[in-house]
């Protein structure tokens, strides 16, 4: 119970609703101090754990090298050292909180995190139904709401949905009622609010629950997933095969080829890609990255592999695969786990939402940490198991 105490107040400031950041100055500013304060402390565990252990993680090296790679080229592009510092800092925070964390116990890290989004995620949702045409008005977006902009509650919603199945899971080896509750909850929360990426994404993780022919698939695993991202990436961002389906898309289903404007910011960064082609462009503000494209709205790569590619070049979607090779190797090595199924599929659902989303956040980070860790997850279960079957005998 200490640990979770523990847990609980150190991961708070990390996740933080989009309402407090924006509309509360001076609460956000005490996150920040406690977000500082809380940095300082699991910095300190954190290495004394690792000089304890005399060895770093593989994954932690590779966050370590991508958030390298990204201080390298925003010094070099003279870019904006405010986002910079706000993107490394936070970044490695999260992965050493929640990698100090797990050395503790894998269940109460995941049982801590998903007490947080629980209250945001109820929360948020009282305000979808208090406010139907938004809490607030920033510069770019009037839909918001206590997690902010709609289309990015599934940043909140898919974390929670993960670790809430893997909690259910670890307890009873099937999904329990708080969890459909939950489900239930945020299935709501994006249908009324109508964002199509959301709505995609979480019936992914819909049919993962109610057909189980689809988890039981040789198919079904991370590698694949990952290979069929890539793919999409290619024949959709970069060739465009939708144009192919005009009647369909346009007449049919009623949508606009330019996924609502996406294909003309794609090609705007694709244009400026070509030009830093090696090292990218580094961390830059939205108003730099609008007037680079000469978009208004172009404040966003709106693809994953393009803000990648954006922001630090070939040599960051280098590092990019290999973080995604280091969590696949762990999570196809226990690929008949019920977690790295749950894992696995989670990480599909935001593959398909990252070809027309950015969706960088901290639960994203959170997320890498913990398919690396999927080892001691199942390592946790099976103990806890065996004692409860030692107990009966």
């Amino acid at each position: 119970m200490k640990n979770k105490i523990l847990m609980f107040l150190l991961l708070l400031p990390y996740i933080k609703p989009e309402y407090i950041s924006t509309q509360f100055q001076t609460i956000d500013r005490i996150l920040d101090l406690a977000w500082a304060i809380s940095l300082c402390i699991i910095i300190c565990l954190y290495i004394r754990e690792i000089v304890k252990k005399n060895k770093i993680s593989k994954i932690m090296l590779a966050m370590l090298s991508y958030e390298g790679i990204l201080i390298l080229s925003t010094f070099i592009n003279k870019g904006d050292l405010h986002s910079l510092i706000s993107e490394v800092v936070t970044t490695l925070g999260i992965c050493i909180a929640i990698e100090y964390f797990i050395m503790i116990s894998p269940k109460e890290t995941i049982d801590s995190i998903l007490f947080i989004l629980k209250i945001w995620i109820y929360i948020n949702f009282i305000t979808v139904l208090l406010f139907p045409k938004g809490m607030y008005v920033t510069e770019l977006q009037s839909d918001n709401f206590f997690l902010g902009y709609d289309n990015t509650h599934i940043k909140y919603i898919l974390p929670a949905i993960c670790l809430a199945l893997i909690s259910s899971y670890y307890k009873s080896d099937k999904v329990d009622i708080r969890t459909i509750f939950l489900i239930t909850i945020s299935v709501l929360t994006v249908f009324i609010r109508k964002s199509a990426t959301s709505m995609i994404g979480l019936s992914i993780i819909l049919l993962y629950l109610l057909i189980p022919a689809l988890k039981n698939s040789k198919v079904f695993n991370f590698r694949n997933f990952f290979i069929t991202y890539i793919v999409m990436f290619i024949l959709i961002v970069i060739f465009r095969v939708q144009d192919n389906f005009s009647y369909l898309v346009e007449t049919v289903l009623h949508k606009s080829l330019t996924f609502t404007g996406r294909t003309e910011i794609w090609d705007a960064f694709i244009k400026l890609i070509k030009e830093k082609i090696i090292l990218g462009y580094g961390v830059l503000s939205g108003t730099q990255k609008s007037n680079l494209t000469g978009i208004f709205y172009g404040v966003a790569t709106h693809d994953k592999i393009l803000d990648v590619m954006f922001s630090g070049g070939a040599i960051l979607l280098i590092n990019y695969f290999v973080i995604n090779i280091l969590i696949g190797k762990k999570l196809m090595k226990n690929k008949e786990s019920e977690f790295s199924k749950i894992l696995s599929i989670t990480w599909f659902a935001f593959f398909i939402m990252m070809i027309t989303e950015t969706l960088n956040h901290n639960l994203i980070t959170m997320l890498i940490i913990l398919s690396y860790h999927v080892d001691d997850i199942i390592k946790e279960y099976n103990l806890k198991k065996n004692g409860e079957t030692n107990a009966k005998n």
